[in-house]
């Protein structure tokens, strides 16, 4: 758990397609890191809304995409946000209108690509426009979607700046409407590391738990 907006983690292995019948209240309490209020909205046994969201190529990343299908069959609406490139799976192509894709890519002009440093920055600030774009325009506006969101489940790594809007996104929305989504982690790929990723591991941590202060 990253914050106080963050309710729960999917740990390696986890999914929510295997998880007791993809069945997202179950999840949740399973995980017990529920507030009072989203133990109520969970009580109520209403369709949810769920943002799933990948840094990276949506067509490629075949295990956030098997968890917005599982919640799609369970009755949920989803919202998915990630890059441009390859097809979905054909459960999604055809999931219907409770399914919301929002794809983007984001360029990186060549005079950044000259310097490392200035690349980075540009590309963090670009990827947080694009992120608060898709999070606070491009999904309101979708016609079949309820105006409420009611958690968001990102893939992690990458975390930067992901984590970092997320949150950000999920305490602007306590402040302006009253509640607070539940913020679920999937975490994968952490077991293999190798010995030279260990410090970029560690400042990862460090990220992590700047972010779990607030």
């Amino acid at each position: 758990v990253l914050s106080r907006c963050t309710r729960g983690v999917l740990r390696p292995g986890g999914s929510l397609a295997r998880a007791g019948g993809a069945n997202l209240q179950q999840s949740f309490y399973r995980l017990n890191f529920l507030t009072m209020e989203e133990n109520r909205i969970l009580a109520e046994k209403r369709p949810l809304h769920v943002i799933v969201i990948v840094l990276g190529d949506l067509g490629r990343s075949p295990r956030m995409q098997y968890h917005a299908s599982s919640l799609l069959k369970e009755g949920h609406t989803v919202s998915l946000i990630g890059y441009s490139g390859e097809h979905l799976i054909p459960a999604l192509q055809n999931a219907g209108e409770r399914l919301r894709v929002i794809r983007f890519s984001v360029p990186s002009p060549d005079i950044f690509k000259k310097c490392l440093p200035l690349y980075l920055v540009w590309r963090i600030l670009s990827l947080c426009f694009y992120l608060l774009y898709a999070l606070v325009i491009s999904v309101p506006k979708a016609p079949y979607h309820t105006n409420r969101v009611d958690c968001v489940l990102v893939q992690n790594p990458p975390a930067m700046p992901l984590l970092a809007v997320v949150h950000l996104y999920c305490f602007v929305t306590l402040i302006f409407k009253g509640y607070k989504p539940a913020f679920v982690i999937d975490w994968h790929n952490l077991v293999s590391m190798k010995p030279y990723t260990i410090i970029i591991f560690k400042s990862f941590c460090y990220y992590c738990h700047g972010i779990s202060i607030f």
